[in-house]
């Protein structure tokens, strides 16, 4: 599924959509994990290339533009209004829809 958000200014982004769980139970320790491995020496990064790429791999696979079912940017779609803090820009009219 992928959600198109248009904002007041013109500029539009097209997100993947992927469920809150599969971000907290796949992709969280997937990533948690490839920084474990990125942060090894190199030497001991060589022992798990294997795994690295395999994550990588996985993590690709989700795109690049993606975002949970509970975000700001999806809650959205109900509303056409983006709602974030005061200070990452408040309240701003949208135009939002699956595509």
């Amino acid at each position: 599924m992928k959600l198109q958000i248009i904002y007041n200014c013109g500029v539009t982004q097209i997100f993947n959509v992927i469920k809150q769980v599969e971000f907290t139970d796949v992709i969280k320790p997937l990533r948690i994990r490839q920084n474990e491995i990125e942060s090894l020496n190199k030497k001991q990064r060589k022992k798990h290339i294997e795994e690295l790429n395999t994550i990588t791999c996985k993590l690709k696979s989700y795109g690049d533009n993606w975002i949970t079912d509970e975000s700001p940017i999806y809650k959205s779609l109900e509303t056409q209004k983006l709602i974030l803090p005061e200070y990452q820009g408040g309240t701003t009219n949208v135009n939002t829809k699956l595509i």
